[in-house]
C-alpha cells in the first residue's frame, strides 16, 4: 500500500504543502489502521518501509506502532536532524535558530492574513546551485525537476511554517524501543547523508542490519538500474526472513 501523505498531492489538508512530521507518522499508522480491515490481511505480518524521508518517519512510526513487525528504510533522512544541525551537521546552535526564526515570523504574518509562505525543497534548475549546495540537493533536483520523476502534483513547494514543527522531532529518538522487532537501513557508500543510517543503526538494538549498496548515492538508490536490483533483493530477503 503507497498513499500521498496529508497536506501532500492527492490528499487533503490545509495549509497544502505542511511537513508536519507528527501528522506524517500518524498518516502510517492510519494506513496501518486500513489495512486490518481488509479481511486478506494477517495483521500479524504487517511490515513497513520508506524512502529518504519517508525512510525516517517509518523508524519513527515503528517505535510506537507495534502492529508494524518490521520496517526498512532506504536513504534514511532525519528531517529534524537536518533542520537543527543542518546538512552536513553544522551545530544547532546557529541552524536550529534560524529555522525556528524563519518559522515565527511566517506563522506570525500568516496569522495576521498574509498568504501562506512557499519555499522550494530541492533546487529547481542547476542555476539555483551554488558552492555550497550539497551533493543531495543537486541529486535530488536532477531527480524531481526534470522528466526523470517530475509528477503533476509534485511542485516543489514547502511550507515555511514548517520549520518549528520539524525541529522539534527526532525520527530516531527511541528505536532502542523497537527490539526484538527487525529493522533494516539500506544506504549508498558515497550517500552524503549516510551518517543518517549509521546513527539510526546505532541508536537501535538487535535485530537491525545496516546494508550498504557499494559505490552508491543517496538518490541513486531510487531509480538507478545498476543499485535498485540489489535493494529490492536485500528488501525481499529480509521481508521474507521476518515476516513470512
Amino acid at each position: 500500500m503507497a498513499f500521498d501523505a496529508s497536506y501532500q498531492g492527492e490528499s487533503e489538508g490545509t495549509p497544502r504543502y505542511l511537513e508536519d512530521p507528527t501528522s506524517r507518522v500518524e498518516d502510517i499508522r492510519s494506513a496501518v489502521d486500513f489495512l486490518t480491515s481488509l479481511p486478506y490481511i494477517d495483521n500479524e505480518k504487517i511490515s513497513a518501509m520508506g524512502i529518504c524521508a519517508g525512510g525516517g518517519y517509518t523508524m519513527s512510526a515503528i517505535q510506537t506502532d507495534i502492529r508494524i513487525k518490521a520496517a526498512a528504510g532506504i536513504s534514511s533522512w532525519n528531517v529534524g536532524s537536518w533542520i537543527r544541525d543542518g546538512l552536513p551537521p553544522q551545530g544547532r546552535c546557529v541552524k536550529m535558530q534560524e529555522a525556528l526564526k524563519t518559522a515565527a515570523e511566517c506563522r506570525t504574518r500568516e496569522a495576521n492574513g498574509e498568504d501562506i509562505t512557499y519555499v522550494g525543497y530541492v533546487p529547481n534548475s542547476p542555476e539555483e546551485f551554488s558552492d555550497d549546495t550539497p551533493v543531495i540537493m543537486k541529486e535530488a533536483s536532477e531527480y524531481y525537476r526534470t522528466p526523470r520523476c517530475a509528477y503533476p502534483t509534485s511542485v516543489n513547494k514547502m511550507a515555511l511554517q514548517s520549520l518549528d514543527r520539524l525541529a522539534a522531532f527526532d525520527a530516531f529518538q527511541y528505536l532502542d524501543t523497537v527490539s526484538p522487532r527487525p529493522i533494516l537501513l539500506i544506504v549508498g557508500s558515497k550517500a552524503d547523508t549516510k551518517f543518517f543510517s549509521e546513527d539510526a543503526y546505532k541508536r537501535a538494538k538487535d535485530r537491525k542490519e545496516l546494508y550498504v549498496v557499494d559505490g552508491a548515492t543517496h538518490v541513486d538508490l531510487y531509480d538507478k538500474p545498476e543499485f535498485v536490483p540489489q535493494v529490492v533483493e536485500k528488501l525481499t530477503e529480509f521481508f521474507d526472513r521476518n515476516i513470512k
